[in-house]
């Protein structure tokens, strides 16, 4: 009987010892470290506690709770939708793809994660992949407005912006009453670059809702892209040439005030036309003779016409005090999107008049091209000019009136890092080659310059900006220079302002430069 009373003693004393072991074991280490009560392999409770951390706000450990349930139970679809958002909000495309997916080979009619898959492909830049999941969506949410909007994007991203207006107009039809359609379909048109377009539409949705505060901002957009908009400029200029390298005696020395107003009107979705007044008062100062004052005047009109993708312009110009025409020419602007590259091309030729002191002007015909990848800019640009009527040097000691030919190329490439403040850095190369050398005009002969540039620009995000920008540079004659500027601005409803300045220097010409620039939508 002793033994039989030993064993159960023993026994016991064991279960005692399992339990407290099992206790240790079955009670986790919780998430700030101390001991809790739960169980490891459930998911429900490291559900439980992906959601605490969520509402607490702290995202990464959400998601490692989250993970845990997946461990426990792959197929949970509610684990997956709430790691798939985690992962998107973060900008993990990809990795929360891969959740919505998981979800989506559950349960395909899930609309979250089809939608989220949708999401995903438009963030990683492929349209068409988006516009397809966006659809399978639709499919289970018709006519739903958010989902309707992404699509829309996505097509004209697409490069479909009639098929991302087709699906609002079906929505105006179908939905009369309902002012989203109609703000949608504004909101497309806005996004085109149709402001008079969209006009009608947003007007519409306004008038089903009034309290709507994104289609007052939106009707707020469209009238002002259609305002006449009045731009003013006082500039100061300093201009000064040393009479020989390191000498502190001018060969000349310009001082100048320049105001000049603009105003712009669009006309319609395809035709604006601005008209711009120049008027500039200097005086000049030349080496051993008296100070010169000159008042100069610049009165021109351009008009812009846009087709789809090309915008062509036609520009003409003439100034009073000098009795004769200052300016005309045409240019053509075009730009396309190809997958992730952005190509744009400028063409312009026709006649500027300028150094207008020394009545000398020039015929030009150029080209620039850019191509913009994600952060990458590269640009070239080629530049032919003939300048007339000039006093050219022949020989070193012949001089005769005509004409003098040049070309100008410059090759550049930028790369922008961060977002706020933007921080672009760059490279350029470039070439001048006049026939003849002139008094009256700066005509450089074989002449190669490369130099970097560096510029920061931060916006506040309450409608304050700044950048400041630079550069340095050397050329072919072992002669360098640097050249600095920078803009303080302000974007107000009533009026835009904006403070700038710039300097220039080389050891033969240097130049500053200060203005106040005022804007007004009317």
């Amino acid at each position: 009987m002793k033994n039989n009373c030993r064993r159960r003693m023993k026994m016991f004393a064991g279960l005692i010892v399992v339990f407290v072991w099992m206790i240790t074991l079955g009670m986790p280490k919780g998430l700030s470290g101390q001991v809790v009560q739960g169980d490891t392999l459930s998911a429900e409770y490291w559900r439980q506690k992906g959601y605490e951390a969520k509402v607490s706000g702290d995202a990464e450990l959400s998601l490692q709770c989250y993970l845990k349930v997946l461990s426990v139970a792959p197929d949970d679809w509610d684990a997956h939708l709430a790691t798939a958002r985690i992962y998107f909000n973060r900008g993990s495309y990809e990795d929360a793809k891969r959740h919505y997916l998981g979800v989506y080979k559950t349960d395909s009619s899930n609309t979250e994660a089809l939608w989220g898959i949708g999401r995903c492909w438009y963030r990683t830049g492929k349209f068409q992949e988006a516009a397809l999941w966006y659809r399978k969506t639709l499919v289970y949410l018709p006519g739903h407005y958010p989902l309707l909007e992404d699509l829309s994007y996505a097509l004209i991203n697409s490069g479909k912006p009639d098929e991302a207006m087709d699906i609002f107009l079906k929505m105006t039809k179908a939905e009369p009453k309902e002012p989203l359609a109609w703000a949608g379909a504004g909101k497309i048109l806005m996004a085109a670059g149709k402001p008079a377009e969209a006009l009608p539409y947003l007007k519409k949705a306004i008038a089903l809702d009034s309290a709507n505060t994104e289609i007052k901002a939106l009707l707020k957009s469209a009238k002002g892209a259609m305002a006449f908009t009045v731009a003013y400029q006082c500039m100061y200029i300093n201009e000064r040439e040393p009479i020989d390298l390191g000498s502190d005696t001018a060969a000349y020395n310009i001082d100048a005030v320049v105001q000049s107003l603009g105003i712009t009107k669009r006309i319609g979705d395809r035709f604006t036309l601005r008209f711009g007044h120049l008027l500039d008062h200097s005086s000049r100062q030349y080496f051993q003779e008296e100070t010169q004052l000159r008042w100069y005047d610049h009165t021109y009109l351009k008009g812009q016409y846009l087709v789809g993708k090309h915008q062509f312009s036609l520009h003409l110009g003439g100034s009073t005090i000098e009795n004769q025409w200052t300016t005309y020419g045409i240019a053509w602007d075009y730009g396309k999107w190809v997958k992730k590259i952005k190509f744009s091309n400028t063409f312009s030729a026709g006649y500027d008049y300028y150094y207008y002191w020394n009545q000398v002007g020039h015929d030009y015909v150029s080209d620039q091209l850019k191509i913009g990848w994600k952060n990458l800019l590269l640009e070239a640009s080629y530049r032919y000019v003939n300048v007339r009527p000039l006093e050219l040097i022949i020989n070193d000691t012949t001089t005769e009136v005509g004409r003098n030919p040049g070309q100008q190329y410059t090759l550049s490439g930028k790369y922008t890092f961060f977002k706020n403040p933007k921080i672009t850095v760059g490279v350029y190369h470039q070439y001048r080659d006049y026939e003849y050398r002139s008094r009256k005009y700066w005509a450089a002969q074989d002449r190669d310059l490369n130099g970097a540039t560096l510029t920061v620009y931060w916006d506040s995000g309450k409608k304050l900006y700044g950048y400041v920008t630079g550069n340095i540079g050397k050329d072919s004659y072992d002669i360098e220079h640097w050249e600095v500027s920078g803009e303080l601005g302000y974007n107000h409803p009533f009026v835009s302002i904006s403070l700038g300045a710039a300097r220039f220097y080389n050891p033969w010409y240097e130049n500053f430069i200060a203005y106040l620039s005022l804007s007004k939508r009317l």
